[in-house]
């Protein structure tokens, strides 16, 4: 039997497309990172000049890092650098490593469906798994986990798994979790 499918707009690749003078300015890198199931996941990092910590931020459902770590201009769109929780993590000091989450944003998904995702356990696979490369990266600096709404969820479930004690901290805004 084939999962329920959630019925959502169809968005274009332009609503999840990130300002290009991010790049040009040498503020953000894009990779790409392959998930344990195989799907290829957009990544996006942010070096802090003089870095005092990292953080790997875990966006909520049906959005992207995009939506989640820019400032909205005044039509709403969130595509703004200045004012936004990326540039002051970054002016704070902090590295900060994003990534759209399986069948969200940039990221490839699973039956080609938007925001869907087979196992909620592969979603915290993915989180500790940029995890592992921004502790590679950043040696020696301590690990932030932090979600928003959904990526909550995501960080409580990381928080509960054997490779907990790599991150320094986990917190989350809002998840939607049954006490």
């Amino acid at each position: 039997m084939a999962p329920p499918q959630l019925m959502l707009p169809a968005l274009d690749a332009s609503h999840y497309a990130w300002p290009s003078d991010l790049e040009a300015r040498g503020i953000m890198k894009r990779a790409v990172m392959q998930s344990a199931s195989g799907l290829q996941l957009a990544r996006f990092t942010f070096h802090a000049a003089r870095p005092s910590a990292c953080a790997v931020l875990v966006h909520g459902f049906t959005v992207s890092a995009r939506f989640e770590l820019l400032a909205a201009d005044a039509d709403g769109v969130h595509n703004c650098w200045e004012g936004s929780l990326l540039e002051r993590l970054v002016s704070a000091g902090v590295t900060c490593y994003a990534y759209d989450q399986q069948s969200h944003g940039e990221s490839e998904g699973a039956l080609g469906a938007q925001a869907f995702f087979k196992s909620f356990d592969s979603l915290a696979d993915d989180a500790l798994q940029l995890c592992n490369l921004a502790a590679a990266e950043q040696q020696g600096l301590p690990l932030l986990l932090v979600g928003l709404s959904m990526g909550g969820a995501v960080a409580v479930r990381v928080s509960r798994s054997a490779m907990r004690t790599l991150c320094d901290a986990i917190g989350g805004t809002q998840p939607p979790i049954d006490s």
